[in-house]
This record gives structure tokens, C-alpha cells and sequence, in this order.
């Protein structure tokens, strides 16, 4: 499973990059999904693989405006 989480997070998408990161953390939970239903049907799994720490995703980061931007995005707001 960490092989399978190790290699989605570097392969290339069907647009030529990486995938991002909330798509291998959409991956995962997919798979933990799956996983428990296993179990809730009496199939044998390694319980370990229910222990797998979701992948970190990074916090976008704020956008940033100039003043002028700033002006121009309130100004329709000001009669």
C-alpha cells in the first residue's frame, strides 16, 4: 500500500504533471472506503493497512492584491 501511495504521488496525469495532492488524497480515502467494507464483509486484510496516516495536503496560499486591484474590485461597490 505505501509502494501504491509512493507511486501515485510521482506519476505523471494525462496532462503531463504530477498528480495533485488532493487527488492521491482522494485516492486514498477511496481506498480506505473500500478497505472497511472489506472488513464489514468478513474479508481478511492486514489491520495495519487501516492505520495508513492520510497524505498531507498543503493549505493554499492566500491571494494577495494591490492596492489598485483593491480599488478597482470595490470601486462597483461605492456609488
Amino acid at each position: 500500500m505505501r509502494t501504491y501511495r509512493a507511486e501515485l504521488t510521482t506519476r505523471i496525469g494525462k496532462h503531463g504533471r504530477r498528480l495533485r495532492p488532493h487527488t492521491v488524497l482522494d485516492s486514498h480515502r477511496a481506498l480506505l472506503t473500500f478497505l472497511r467494507w472489506a472488513r464489514a464483509k468478513g474479508y481478511e486484510l492486514d489491520p495495519r493497512l487501516l492505520e495508513l496516516k492520510r497524505p498531507k495536503v498543503p493549505k493554499p496560499e492566500a491571494d494577495v492584491y494591490h492596492m489598485a486591484q483593491l480599488r478597482a474590485i470595490l470601486a462597483p461597490c461605492n456609488p
